[in-house]
Formats: structure tokens, C-alpha cells, sequence
């Protein structure tokens, strides 16, 4: 089964001139999901794997691998990088819920209408399903050099640890319980999320980006630039595009899906 999603066409490019987003983030969504589904857990000893899978397949909007993958197409990368980069952001992302459901965290007993790993499985198994996921990310992110170059993978690996340590997610995580019965002004709340949910989504888009084997114009298209600019590089345009559609995609899924999340926990 692996083999056949790693050498499964992405099929990025639209076959006509009109876009059909929808019918492009069905495709994605699953492709992102046979690949989760052969990769994680496998082999794992000890019920762990039971409880990896538990925590990533069959839930999740995957709005993080979207944006790999749209990042990808945007500059044309390969593709056995960006299904990996999507599958290792979102490994990424599902571990961080694990962890942070867990008694010494925020004591979370449902997440997307099941009970919660620790719940499921035990506090000892959560811990080490979402250390074992931690770890399967970057494991993902460096096959061997044929599959993937040896540059395209350092370039993955650095974003993805620097998104998820002490200076983004985990740091913001850090941040929110410290200020638990505290009052936070309009900046702190801002850095906090930028921080604990905006790090992830951020280093999503800058991976997709990485897969390219020809750096793109822009290091980091998706922060403000300037309009006179943009309006003439048809590469930022089609990443300001799919970065626009894919937010949209996920505030209207915040709004039709019941959730007790708040909005910023995409």
C-alpha cells in the first residue's frame, strides 16, 4: 500500500482552466489519509501503535497538510516530499492534542466526539503514542536520498522542529498555562496564538515551499508583501490564493461543525 502513494501522481494541477477546489481538497484529503493510515503505528509494539492511530485516523479537518500540499503545487515541488511534509505537520499537530488533553495539561476527556487518548488507553500509552508520533514525523521526513534529496529533507526538518519547539508551539503552549486566571492584553493573546496554533499553520505553508528543488522569489510568501509586487509575481498569487481558499475552507468547517474549541484552535 505504501508503494502505491508514493508513486501515486498528486495530481495538483487543475485538468481545466476552472478550478474546482473542492473536488482538488477531496483528492488531497484523501491521498493525506491512505498515507497517514499506511504509516502510522505500524509494527508498533505493545498496543502503541493502537494508540497512534487512535489519536490521527478517521478525525481531524487536516488543514495542515492542505497547505502543504497547496504550497507544494504552488511551486511545483516534488511530490514524495510534500505528502510526506503534510503527513509529518500533521503528526506533529495530533501529538501536541494527545499531550496536551492529558491530566497534567488541560484534563480533557473528549476530543471530535470520542474519548480522549489517555481516556482510551491510558495516561502511560498517551504519553508515549504522542512521543512515538512526535518522533514518526521526522522519521517521515528523511527516506533515503532517492526518494527524497538530503537537502530537501534538512530544509523540512528545520522548519518543522523550529514550528514545534520552544519558539512556536510548545512555546505557546508554555504560555497559555502560565496565564491560566490571568488577564492577557490584545498583544500577549496575539503572540500566544501566534505562537501555539499560528506556528504550525505557518510552517505548513513554508514547507510546502521547501519541497521545491528551485527556491521560489520569495522566502516567505505568506507574510504581507507588497502589492505592486505581488500583482506582478504570478508564484505569489497562486500561493496568496490557495492560502485565502484554505482559511475560508476552515472557518466555514468551525462554523458548520460543533466544536469546544475556540476558532483559533484550527
Amino acid at each position: 500500500m505504501e508503494s502505491q502513494i508514493l508513486t501515486t501522481p498528486p495530481n495538483f494541477a487543475p485538468a481545466t482552466s476552472e478550478f474546482d477546489a473542492n473536488a482538488w481538497m477531496h483528492a488531497q484529503l484523501q491521498r493525506t489519509e491512505q498515507a497517514l493510515s499506511a504509516w502510522v503505528g505500524v509494527n508498533a509494539p505493545a498496543n502503541l501503535g493502537d494508540a497512534m492511530r487512535y489519536a490521527v485516523l478517521d478525525g481531524g479537518k487536516r488543514l495542515r497538510p492542505l497547505l502543504v500540499l497547496a504550497a507544494a503545487q504552488s511551486v511545483q515541488g516534488l511530490p514524495e516530499a510534500a505528502i510526506r511534509a503534510a503527513c509529518a505537520v500533521e503528526l506533529i499537530h495530533a501529538y501536541s492534542l494527545v499531550h496536551d488533553d492529558m491530566p497534567c495539561m488541560d484534563n480533557d476527556v473528549l476530543r471530535r466526539g470520542k474519548p480522549t487518548v489517555h481516556v482510551q488507553f491510558g495516561e502511560s500509552q498517551a504519553l508515549l503514542g504522542g512521543d512515538a508520533l512526535q518522533a514518526l514525523a521526522f522519521e517521515l521526513l528523511t527516506p533515503s536520498e532517492l526518494e527524497v534529496p538530503a537537502s530537501v529533507q534538512a530544509k523540512l526538518c528545520r522548519i518543522l522542529a523550529q514550528a514545534a519547539g520552544a519558539q512556536g508551539m510548545a512555546g505557546g503552549q508554555a504560555i497559555d498555562l502560565a496565564s491560566v486566571g490571568k488577564t492577557l492584553t490584545e498583544q500577549e493573546l496575539r503572540h500566544m496564538h501566534s505562537l501555539k496554533t499560528g506556528a504550525l499553520l505557518e510552517a505548513s505553508v513554508a514547507m510546502g515551499v521547501a519541497c521545491a528543488t528551485v527556491p521560489p522569489p520569495c522566502s516567505k510568501p505568506w507574510r504581507a508583501m507588497p502589492l505592486r509586487w505581488a500583482l506582478h509575481s504570478k508564484w505569489w498569487m497562486m500561493c496568496w490564493m490557495w492560502w485565502l481558499t484554505l482559511l475560508r475552507w476552515a472557518k466555514h468547517r468551525a462554523r458548520t461543525r460543533p466544536t469546544k474549541s475556540p476558532p483559533l484552535c484550527l
